[in-house]
């Protein structure tokens, strides 16, 4: 049978280890979410570049898969879509903006100035932020939104929803419009905005392809309502092109950090408490 001694003695070993490999891990999750801040920190720089730099014509600016537009800013000139594109509205679910939770709207329109090179036959379609509103208590009633309804040009820019892993699609929802200038169609209600999915739901086929960053514009619309009139006032147009800023990522690091910097303390006093108790 093995002495108390040599069970005390391997119950310290197991907590040594222990606490070698947790100090291990909070060491690596501090260096972890210190790389994340310098990422979005640099992200964060080229986005305030691009706010400061002026519009870029659609017709110039080329889409590259491998090059992030987001917070480009760009001129075109846009057309609202006609009625028998039955989708004329679509509504991110669960959006929060001051407190409230609603829905960030938009409407797809026709981009009249394409990127140079394209096909005079493929007309390109894009999602124009219109902006958020709060939801109402009935699900089945989406609140009306007014919209683009004759040629315009604007400015604005550009952003897509950044991938995420734990996602699961789109997951739609037709609702028919009732009464009003949009009797007749329907809007689309999302819970994640996936625009490489959005084609499908929007009846788009090849002649129209969509535009793969939503646009939202740094300048009012001209806007009219349900009954024809021009809408002065806009919605709010919430900005979060991060997830999470640098900020909260070295927050984070120094947590980790000072918590493992806590365990080493409380193990090098243990230790030595160790060493001084009486044989």
């Amino acid at each position: 049978m093995a002495s108390p001694m040599a069970t005390l003695g391997v119950k310290k070993i197991g907590l040594l280890l222990l606490t070698v490999v947790v100090f291990i891990v909070m060491v690596k999750l501090g260096f972890w979410q210190l790389d994340r801040g310098n990422q979005k920190l640099a992200l964060e720089q080229q986005l305030q570049l691009r706010a400061d730099a002026a519009p870029v014509a659609m017709k110039d600016w080329v889409f590259d898969n491998n090059h992030h537009a987001i917070g480009t800013k760009v001129s075109l000139t846009i057309e609202p879509l006609p009625l028998n594109f039955k989708v004329q509205r679509v509504y991110w679910d669960n959006q929060t903006w001051q407190g409230k939770v609603g829905y960030l709207v938009f409407q797809p329109v026709r981009v009249l100035s394409g990127e140079s090179g394209s096909s005079p036959n493929v007309q390109k379609i894009a999602l124009i932020e219109l902006g958020f509103i709060a939801a109402g208590r009935d699900r089945q009633a989406l609140p009306y939104v007014a919209g683009v309804v004759e040629q315009q040009s604007m400015v604005g820019r550009l952003y897509r929803k950044q991938e995420n892993p734990m996602s699961q699609g789109l997951m739609p929802e037709i609702i028919e419009s009732e009464g009003g200038q949009l009797q007749g169609t329907a809007s689309l209600r999302v819970q994640n905005l996936l625009l490489e999915s959005l084609p499908r739901y929007l009846s788009l086929d090849m002649k129209n392809t969509l535009f793969p960053y939503v646009i939202q514009p740094v300048q009012p619309l001209e806007l009219a309502s349900e009954h024809g009139n021009v809408v002065s006032e806009h919605l709010p147009h919430p900005w979060h092109p991060l997830p999470m800023s640098s900020k909260r990522h070295f927050g984070y690091a120094v947590q980790w950090f000072s918590m493992a910097s806590v365990l080493l303390l409380l193990a090098i006093w243990f230790a030595f408490r160790q060493v001084k108790r009486p044989t």
